[in-house]
């Protein structure tokens, strides 16, 4: 029986597959793909189709390379939710196609590995605490900037820095400091390892790989336990998004 080729090239994503690994890629503008239906189906089908393939042990979520324009599009998406430009209605679909994306790599059989570097913005740090092992480059730099926009963050934030730093450090972090460097992430335990930028890809293909030495039935199960701590998680992203509406509704008529 031929074995399936998850290699892809969309308008959304990108993916290659060397053995048991797949490398994914989102590609620019990923925070208006996951207002769009189209986008977020593509690629959660995607994510669940290589989730419950066999030959397929660890995905890596790779930061785009090309433009770290991740800051520019967050202020983009707040002007047009200021504006009304974005209905209530098509924030709250971004919302939970965010929430859904997170709910399937932490739900999925297959280990993720997150990896990020330059600046980025919360909602994407989140979706990398979705995954199960974190690389950051040592350029990476969170910038909070919610703050600047009078926003509240989204992304299970609050959710994950709770579980690792307790109640006042997460809201030291995310509520008195603007950006969270590599090394800070490294502390916090927000990121797994940090690494040179020039050396990133090679140190998470090494990881990549000796993960994918394990039976498939190892993985599956080691993270079915490791992830009894992230139980609430689907809760805690539905109050968030009550919160965020709630907030954004009393904002834009007082």
């Amino acid at each position: 029986m031929p074995t399936t080729d998850y290699t892809r090239d969309t308008e959304y994503f990108t993916a290659s597959q060397d053995g048991g690994v797949v490398t994914f890629r989102f590609t620019k503008n990923r925070l208006f793909h996951a207002s769009l239906f189209e986008a977020k189906d593509a690629v959660l089908g995607y994510l669940t189709e290589v989730s419950r393939a066999d030959t397929v042990k660890v995905v890596v979520i790779m930061d785009n390379d090309a433009v770290h324009d991740d800051c520019d599009q967050y202020r983009s998406v707040c002007s047009m939710i200021r504006s009304g430009e974005l209905a209530e209605t098509d924030v709250l679909r971004m919302f939970r196609a965010v929430d859904q994306i997170m709910l399937t790599l932490v739900g999925s059989p297959t280990m993720f590995i997150g990896v990020s570097a330059g600046q980025t913005v919360p909602l994407l740090l989140g979706v990398n605490l979705a995954c199960d092992y974190r690389i950051a480059g040592e350029s990476l730099v969170v910038r909070n900037l919610y703050q600047d926009e009078g926003l509240l963050p989204k992304g299970g934030l609050p959710f994950f820095f709770g579980r690792r730093v307790g109640r006042s450090k997460a809201l030291e972090w995310l509520l008195l400091r603007d950006r969270i460097h590599a090394g800070e992430c490294l502390d916090l335990g927000i990121v797994d390892r940090v690494v040179p930028d020039k050396q990133l890809e090679e140190v998470v293909w090494e990881v990549a790989r000796t993960m994918a030495r394990r039976p498939k039935s190892i993985l599956t199960r080691f993270k079915r336990l490791l992830n009894q701590s992230l139980h609430g998680l689907p809760e805690y992203l539905e109050e968030e998004n009550r919160e965020l509406c709630f907030f954004l509704e009393n904002r834009q008529g007082s």
